[in-house]
């Protein structure tokens, strides 16, 4: 049996662009959990009157680019916080990366969304966390994979 090649979530960052003709990407903030988009197709019904054993048929439609999900520590007032909701305010779309190291090497995709929510929580005995979504504008990620040195 061949060895694993899981690896851990850990050392992920997410960061923000700052929307300069050569941009510049900052991490935002301290990341707890992320949850990549995942693209989903339409189904369009493309039934008929003469549809095989009166089945309905279906074809793909177009696809839906999704939403990053994330999970920071919450500091009220905060750079991070601040950013977010200005963004959010002024419906920025910008470029957002997802840095991942694995095998070696460091992969970044890149996407170009919005701030669609940005909820705080803030429990009696827990640390503070905002809950994070930004919905992915188009489809048309990027992404490069360098060696780690």
């Amino acid at each position: 049996m061949a060895d694993t090649t899981a690896e851990i979530g850990y050392g992920i960052k997410f960061k923000r662009g700052d929307g300069a003709e050569t941009e510049a990407f900052s991490t935002l903030g301290e990341l707890i959990d992320i949850t990549p988009p995942a693209l989903a197709t339409d189904d369009i019904d493309a039934s008929h009157h003469g549809s095989p054993n009166a089945g309905k048929e279906y074809i793909a439609g177009m696809i839906e680019p999704g939403e990053i999900a994330l999970t920071i520590v919450h500091v009220p007032g905060g750079t991070v916080n601040t950013q977010l909701n200005s963004d959010q305010l002024d419906r920025q779309t910008r470029n957002w990366q997802v840095e991942y190291v694995s095998g070696g090497n460091t992969v970044v995709d890149t996407y170009s969304g919005y701030v669609k929510s940005n909820t705080p929580t803030t429990p009696l005995n827990d640390r503070m966390t905002s809950e994070v979504v930004i919905k992915v504008a188009k489809l048309d990620p990027q992404r490069t994979i360098t060696p780690v040195a």
